[in-house]
């Protein structure tokens, strides 16, 4: 029995932000232990983790990280078929497909019966997303552990978990955290009807939760929850971390889109290499959430006024089909004509995350899911950002303008902005070194599980 190399059954949710984040983790425990990890997930999304396992890890990804199918059907659901991610939803589709989630239970319960009959004892642990609250009746039932992991920050944490529980009290407090000083998402009216996704929990992962980064926001989420609480993020690929994007440009690229992106990584980074240091900014609402026209157009008549050049993630708006191809209605016209002849374009991309040229992120307000609670921590606190909007609120080409050339600013307020940013970014790398927080609380993360272990 003591030879016998522990087990750890993975459950990442069903999206971009949550899949790579736990195959990340999978490859740093195993790495760092020499565990047994089985990753469960849909077939679509296990066959996406396989290519990306074969792209992003080539010969280096141990054969000792399995993953393995949950059959699903979104037919069976009212979603349209092949529906396995969430990329390809609206958001009025979003509550539907996590109600339909709640169907991977049974066969998630069948697959860990099969591991303990065949290994002879439960796995060391379950770690589930935090969607799947219910992975901890999974657990308790077959006599092991579930660490719920969280994807999102601290802050975020915190807020998502009081209106979990105290629904539909919108303006109840915490000691030191006033929950009514949040904006609260719309997507938040929706949370007593997928309760099954709640609470209580044992223990906690945060791929988001970075001490050095967000300290006061970690210091309140472990108050409030009075668990233990792992700080393991940011959870990347190598790549990135590393600061090599040239060697592993189409790797990263490939992995993080379900579709074509319409221009390779390579004509991407060529285009960012006419442009000098800190100088381009990008644009993005995320990998699900999405804008309507009107405020299309006006971000896009803002950034051309202010003549900065800019790389700008564009996804269908609200009331197109989110899997459609771009239109030119959708900006206005000529925009892609004359920002290609000023040097300036629109670029899907990821890579520029580690590029030089990169001056500033852009998300441009708080559309929804946790970014309100992000918003208010990267402005406020951490003084990194400034909103333009919240929620579906009016954008103005003035206003968009106005604050693209306040970030952009060399000198007073942007370039103290750009400042707190690099040091940020620093501290990030920092926590994923050898000796970093981040690897060290994945160290103390295993004999916390292995006394567990003894005890039951």
């Amino acid at each position: 029995m003591s030879s016998q190399r522990e087990h750890v059954v993975m459950l990442p949710f069903m999206a971009q932000g949550h899949l790579i984040p736990f195959l990340t983790l999978a490859k740093q425990i195993q790495h760092r232990t020499g565990f047994n990890i089985t990753v469960a997930n849909t077939p679509l999304n296990t066959q996406y983790l396989k290519n990306t396992i074969s792209i992003t890890y080539n010969e280096s990804f141990q054969p000792s990280i399995c993953l393995a199918e949950l059959p699903f059907c979104s037919s069976d659901h009212s979603l349209p078929p092949d529906t396995e991610n969430t990329e390809s939803l609206s958001l009025e589709q979003f509550v539907s497909f996590c109600h339909a989630s709640t169907t991977l239970q049974a066969p998630f319960h069948s697959l860990v019966s099969g591991i303990i009959e065949k290994e002879g004892r439960p796995p060391l642990c379950i770690i589930s997303d935090i969607f799947f609250g219910w992975a901890n009746e999974v657990a308790k039932s077959l006599g092991t552990h579930n660490i719920t992991f969280a994807t999102n920050g601290a802050y975020g944490t915190t807020a998502y978990m009081s209106l979990w529980q105290n629904h539909p009290h919108r303006v109840a407090k915490l000691d030191n955290f006033p929950v009514s000083v949040f904006q609260i998402p719309a997507a938040s009216t929706s949370l007593s009807s997928i309760s099954t996704l709640g609470w209580p929990m044992e223990l906690i992962f945060g791929q988001g939760f970075l001490g050095e980064v967000e300290a006061h926001g970690l210091e309140i989420l472990r108050n409030y929850v009075k668990l233990p609480v792992w700080s393991i993020g940011p959870l990347l690929p190598p790549a990135l971390l590393n600061h090599s994007p040239n060697s592993s440009c189409s790797s990263i690229f490939g992995q993080r889109s379900w579709k074509d992106p319409g221009m390779s990584p390579e004509k991407c980074m060529h285009w960012l290499d006419k442009h000098p240091k800190s100088s381009v900014i990008y644009i993005s609402f995320g990998s699900h959430n999405t804008i309507g026209v009107p405020q299309m157009m006006e971000l896009a008549m803002g950034l051309e006024d202010s003549r900065k050049p800019f790389i700008w993630v564009i996804r269908p708006p609200v009331g197109f089909d989110i899997k459609g191809k771009f239109r030119a209605e959708w900006l206005p016209e000529n925009f892609n004509q004359r920002t290609a002849e000023s040097n300036k374009g629109l670029i899907p991309l990821l890579m520029v995350f580690s590029d030089g040229k990169l001056a500033c992120r852009s998300s441009d307000h708080r559309v929804a899911g946790e970014q309100c609670y992000n918003s208010k921590m990267l402005v406020e606190e951490m003084g990194v950002a400034v909103e333009l909007t919240r929620l579906q609120g009016t954008v103005e080409r003035k206003e968009v303008k106005r604050v693209t050339e306040l970030v952009m600013d060399k000198k007073g307020k942007g370039e103290e902005m750009k400042k707190k940013a690099t040091e940020i970014r620093e501290k990030i790398r920092d926590a994923m070194r050898d000796e970093g927080s981040s690897l060290k609380a994945v160290d103390d993360f295993v004999p916390t599980m292995l006394s567990k272990r003894q005890a039951y």
